[in-house]
């Protein structure tokens, strides 16, 4: 269990409580434990909470489509990349293949372009032909590298 607590001081901390039941000598059942300082771990988390939401922001203002995908399939893709291809939510895109939104006249070149980023090798720009969701032609400049 973890949760905040108010000392004699009248100070707030985080402490984390982990215990498990012993049998007294008497027969009864009693708790051994240990009680955790933990303000210094949740003071990390809520930083990179924050860190994580303007790095998200930002992200998500780029005026340029940005996606990111795992294994081929995309996994997050900002807004800009939603109206680009003509989605109506990043949903409609999450889980499609990238190879679903390039054109058959590149998709060797994005194939080669992926086992070369899937092996952490960052590639250089390309312009390509990608289509929209409901097929349209567009004409993209595309640059993809490695990221955990």
């Amino acid at each position: 269990w973890e949760g905040r607590v108010i000392t004699q001081h009248a100070e707030v901390k985080w402490i984390e409580v982990s215990g498990v039941p012993v049998r007294l000598e008497d027969g009864k059942i009693g708790w051994s434990g240990v009680i955790s300082d933990i303000r210094q771990r949740k003071e990390l988390e809520q930083k990179q909470k924050e860190s994580d939401m303007r790095y998200r922001n930002l992200v998500e203002s780029l005026p340029l489509g940005m996606g990111i995908h795992q294994g081929g399939k995309l996994v997050f893709v900002n807004e800009y990349a939603v109206k680009m291809m003509g989605a109506k939510s990043a949903e409609d895109m999450i889980g499609m293949s990238v190879l679903d939104f390039v054109h058959p006249e590149n998709k060797e070149s994005v194939i080669n372009r992926i086992r070369h980023v899937n092996n952490g090798v960052e590639v250089l720009p390309a312009e390509e032909k990608f289509l929209t969701l409901d097929g349209r032609e567009l004409h993209v400049e595309t640059q993809a590298k490695p990221f955990t």
